[in-house]
Order: C-alpha cells, then structure tokens, then sequence
C-alpha cells in the first residue's frame, strides 16, 4: 500500500507532461532526493503486483518521466487520490491466495505476513488464514509446504496444478485467474507451444484439454526454472518412451523453451513432459498393438453391456469405438500419474443425461477393476457424451394411433393435418375402436383418440383426446405432444408412462425410513450398508463399493435427492431404498432430504434403464417430492409413490 508521500509524488508524476529532475519533485515535497527514488521504487514495484503498464522511465540528465495510457491513468488517479476499490476488486480472496501460491512455488521472492498485507491492502491476519489454507491443501495431500525437499516434484506439481484448477470450476477457459500467478509472457509463449504442437502434429483438441495442458506446462516450466528437477521415474505405460514420436515432441518442445528461456532440463524432465502431453491427449504416434488389442477389448465390452441395458446396437458404431479407445487411453495414463482433468459441462451432462451418465458408471466397473484405477465423476462424464452421441444417431421408431368411431375419413384428415410437423421417427397409423383390440399395446407409445376408451386401454397407453375435427389449437397441442416422446427416448425420460409397476416390484415397507435424523452422508450410508447387510441383500464388498463411488464422485442431484449406487456384483437382490430426513443435511455440495439408494443386481442389470428413469423423472415432480418428503407413514410414502 502506497503511503501518504508516495500518494503525492504519484499525483506529481500524473500532471507532468515531461521529463522532471528528481530535485524538483524534492521541493515539492520537502523531502531528500534518496527519499524520492526510494518512493519511485515502491511505487514502480506496485505498477508491477497490480500488472498495470504505466512505466517511471529515468534518464540521466534528463529527470524522471511517467509514460502511462488512458486506461492507467484512471486507475493511478484512484491510487494517488487514496481510492483502491478497483485494486481490492483485483485482489478478490480467491486471487489473492492464487497470488500468493504463485510467490511461494514459483518465484524467488519469499514474504512476510506484513509484506503481504502491504501487497495486498488486507491485514497480516487475513493473510495468515489464506496461508494457512494452502498450506491445510497441501497437508491433506501429505505434503508439507515448508519442507517442500522431502515430497517427489511430480507430486508437488500435481497438487499445485489442483489447487489452481480448483478455482476455474465455472470458467474452465478463463485465463484471468493465471495472470495472478505467473508472468504475462511466459503464458504467451505457452500458449503459443501448445498450438505449435496441436498443428505439427495435425490434433484436435478441446478447449478444456488446452487449458488443463496449459496449467500443467506452466507449472512445470516456472518450478524447472527455480531449479527443481522431476525425480526419476519409470518410464511411460505402455512401451519405452525413447521409441515414441511423442519422445521427440517433448525434445523440439524442450529445445525451443530452452532457446526462449535459457532453462535447462534434465532427461527425467523429459520424461514428465512427454507423459504430461500424452495425458492430454497429444498421440502423435500409434500405441503397439498389444496395448491396442487390449484396450479396444475393454471398449467393445463396455459397448455390449451398454447394448443390453440400452436395447440398441452401438457395435457397428466404428466411430464410437475409435473415440472411445482415443479418451480412455490416455485417461488411464491421467488416472495413473495423477493428472486430473475438470469437466466443464459436468453438472448439465448429470441433469440431462442421467440416466446415461449412470448407467456408463456401472458399465465402467469393470475397466475400473481390470486397471486398477477409479473414474472420477469428471471423467465419467466425458465417456458418457461418447455414448449420448452414439446413441443419438440411432434412429428410434415411435409408434402414433389415430383412433375414431367416424371411420377411417375423420382419422385420415388428422394424420395427414399432423404429420407434416413431426419427424420421420415416428409412425402414424389410423384404426377405428372395434380394431383397437387387435393391436399390440406395447408397441404403441401415444394414442390420440376422438372416442372414449376401454380402461384397459388408457391405463396402458397415454391417450390425447380430441373432437372429431380438431381445432388448429388441438392439432399444434398434438404435434407438440409427439416431439416430446420423441424427445423422452432420446434422454430416456419416462415421464410419459410413468413405471409404476418397477417401484411397486423393487421397493417394500421393510426399506422405506422416513424422517431420518443424520448429520452427513457418512452416517446414512454406513446405516444403510448395516441394515442391508444384515438382511443379506448384499455381499461383504457392498459398503466398500457403495463408499468408492462417493468418492469418485457426488451421487447428489439439484432436486434435492442423493443417488448413491454401488457396483452390481455385490449385490444379491435388486431393491430401490427410501430415506427421508426430518432436516435437510450437505450431500456433497447441495442440501438432500431424500436417499434414494439404488440396488441393482447384475441379473436385474437389464431393467437399469427403466429403473433409474423412472426415479429421475419421479423425483422432477416437485409437488410429488415434497408429498414423499412430509409422508408421516411408510403406507402415506407408498400411496403417494405408486399412484
């Protein structure tokens, strides 16, 4: 914080329009001369923290000049008139920490809790707790800050790369935050490598691979440039580094750093490059074909599970298969150096593609087991827009009845006045009531009718009934309602027929609990696990796997209800568990009062689908959850559930 004098002599230097003796502003303030370039160093120090790029030019014989554009002006005609609103925007709390990361693990300037403060215009105490949450980061991790020499560098970085990704949750592609740790020019020239290598190599890549890639080098660059050297490690997965492209990527890459930088690194710095790129998905060579074969087996059986749990055939799909293989391989190698990649579109992926999402985390199990390694949520979703995509493309046949009692006349000019406004996915037939009963209601999704209907019928088929000359209101009603179930298939909503029957058949009094008193997540699920256990419902593996997804990654939704699930095999009877709590408690990040902990077994994977459909769409009905949530009796909970 610049004090009272050094306010002054700025406000000085602002006015001049050239160059002025140091003498002159000595007079002005009544000061000594090395008082006043002790002032211009501090205040030239302050240009530098706050990244403002007015610069005090001094030349001998000449004095001292300030040369500064409009946009500095206003803001050090704020500093010299004792107004910092717009420097305490700048130092928010979350870039202050990431600043001061920034002093503690990539520059030689070490500070003081004082010196902060000045920096920063807060208090040595608000300093003190921002230090001491980097610090409580780095000690859950099992690495002390202050005894950085006894932690492996790779693992330092990782940390230090976690902790700023930490920051960039909402706005993964904002690069503002980096300004805050790292030098302006060095970014630019990251930048600028990694577009080098994506062109050399002819890659796409995804903006969130580019900023994660982008993180990591400067990182790795800023630490290398201090001095501290990557340990040695075994050489990357798969087959030896030094026969790999990507070998000789890292070496062009080192080379041009070294030129621009003056840094050198060792061969062991190379090695932690290269598996660096190839986490990110820099392949500019072919995986041998061992490791090929392999992989694309655990793909192909991934896709033929999701096939039966689906009832499609994603098998033909060579695109699929190919872009499947391209993410999970060097996923693995992420997963295995500790490399983590944030998911951008994580939170809308799980709204809109629930079901999918969950059911690529069960079809993901056995990767998970024959590699060792657990799937973040974030990586989770990434494969789950692999499917999505695949999935899409399939074309899903829907099938429309016009049914009336005039005769096939009334029945024709319905279709032919809706079925120019829908798509080619779905079949319209006409039919009269007599012929009703030789149809096959199960493949029939929509019924739209100018006559009543046995109860049979409509409680199998949702019906839309109309007069027997629709009104141009009433045909845009049902062409709406026709592009919605086409739009169910495709993100699996049941909200059309609602599946009834399943909750009926997979819940029972004996696991409803309602109005639960817990405190967090722990207790629930070990209270769960317990009373599961003891029913003989699961195996001895249950708690362990029900535990590992949660931390993998939240079960929560923002309706205000956790899903917890645990892998198959350890599951001995398929059952859908109730817990209501009496408060609502922090899940993970939202507030649940409502478990709904979802037991399938590997026999039963085939209903999946329909199963977790159902629940998603059950519990988006607001009025419904808060009727299950202020159910008083396990009877109330059922009737309100199944109705």
């Amino acid at each position: 914080m610049l004090k009272k004098r050094e306010k002054k002599l700025l406000h000085l230097l602002i006015k001049q329009n050239d160059f002025q003796p140091a003498s002159f502003f000595k007079d002005q303030l009544s000061v000594s001369t090395k008082t006043i370039y002790g002032d211009l160093d501090n205040i030239d120090f302050l240009f530098k923290s706050l990244h403002i790029e007015a610069k005090l030019i001094k030349k001998p014989r000449k004095g001292i000049k300030l040369e500064l554009n409009e946009e500095d002006i206003s803001k050090l005609n704020q500093l010299a008139l004792y107004k910092v609103s717009w420097i305490e925007n700048a130092y928010t709390t979350e870039n202050r920490k990431l600043s001061i990361l920034g002093y503690e693990l990539f520059s030689e300037e070490k500070n003081t809790y004082s010196q902060y403060a000045e920096k920063f215009y807060v208090s040595a105490q608000t300093i003190k707790n921002d230090i001491d949450e980097i610090v409580s980061y780095f000690k859950n991790k099992q690495v002390n800050i202050y005894d950085l020499e006894q932690a492996d560098e790779s693992v330092i970085q990782n940390i230090a790369i976690n902790y700023i990704k930490n920051f960039q949750k909402d706005d993964i592609w904002s690069i503002d935050k980096l300004n805050f740790i790292f030098d302006d020019q060095l970014i630019r020239k990251v930048e600028f490598y990694i577009e080098d290598i994506i062109s050399v190599n002819k890659l796409t890549l995804s903006n969130y691979m580019k900023e994660s890639l982008k993180i990591s080098l400067l990182v790795f660059i800023s630490r290398v440039r201090l001095g501290y050297h990557l340990e040695e490690k075994k050489k990357m997965m798969f087959s030896e580094i030094q026969t790999m492209e990507l070998y000789m990527s890292s070496l062009s890459l080192i080379e041009k750093i070294n030129n621009d930088l003056g840094i050198f690194f060792s061969t062991d710095d190379t090695y932690y490059l290269s598996s660096s790129l190839f986490s990110h998905g820099i392949q500019p060579f072919s995986i041998n074909n061992n490791a090929d074969e392999y992989f694309r087996h655990q793909v192909i059986s991934m896709i033929s599970q999701m096939n039966y749990w689906l009832k499609v055939d994603l098998s033909t799909d060579d695109l699929l298969i190919k872009s499947l293989i391209s993410h999970i391989v060097p996923m693995i190698h992420r997963l295995k150096t500790g490399v983590y990649i944030r998911n951008p579109l994580l939170q809308n992926i799980k709204k809109q593609y629930s079901t999918m999402y969950s059911l690529v985390q069960y079809a993901t199990v056995g990767l998970e087991e024959s590699l060792d390694v657990s799937l973040p949520e974030d990586e989770i979703g990434f494969l789950t827009i692999h499917f999505q995509l695949a999935y899409e493309k399939i074309e899903i046949t829907k099938h429309v009845l016009i049914v009336c009692s005039f005769g096939f006349v009334t029945s024709e000019l319905i279709l032919n006045r809706i079925e120019r406004n829908i798509s080619n996915r779905i079949i319209l037939e006409v039919s009269d009531e007599r012929a009703l009963k030789s149809y096959d209601l199960e493949q029939i999704d929509l019924i739209i009718s100018t006559v009543s209907l046995d109860r049979e019928v409509s409680s199998n088929v949702p019906v839309i009934f109309v007069s027997p000359l629709p009104s141009n209101e009433e045909i845009s009603s049902i062409t709406s309602r026709i592009s919605t179930i086409d739009q169910f298939e495709q993100n699996f909503s049941s909200e059309s027929n609602l599946n009834k029957d399943l909750l009926i058949t997979y819940s029972d009094n004996q696991y409803v609990y309602l109005r639960k008193n817990f405190d967090n997540k722990e207790e629930i699920l070990t209270f769960l696990s317990n009373e599961l256990e003891n029913a003989d419902k699961v195996t001895n593996s249950f708690r362990e796997t029900l535990f590992q997804r949660e931390i993998n990654g939240s079960t929560e939704m923002d309706i205000g209800v956790a899903f917890p699930h645990a892998d198959p095999r350890t599951v001995k009877e398929t059952k859908i568990v109730f817990l209501t709590l009496a408060k609502p408690i922090k899940w993970n990040m939202l507030d649940i009062q409502i478990v709904c902990l979802v037991l399938i077994s590997e026999d039963d994977m085939g209903q999946a689908k329909n199963i977790i459909a159902t629940l998603y769409d059950l519990f988006k009905n607001q009025k419904k959850l808060n009727q299950l949530i202020e159910s008083k009796c396990k009877k109330e909970f059922k009737d309100c559930l199944t109705k």
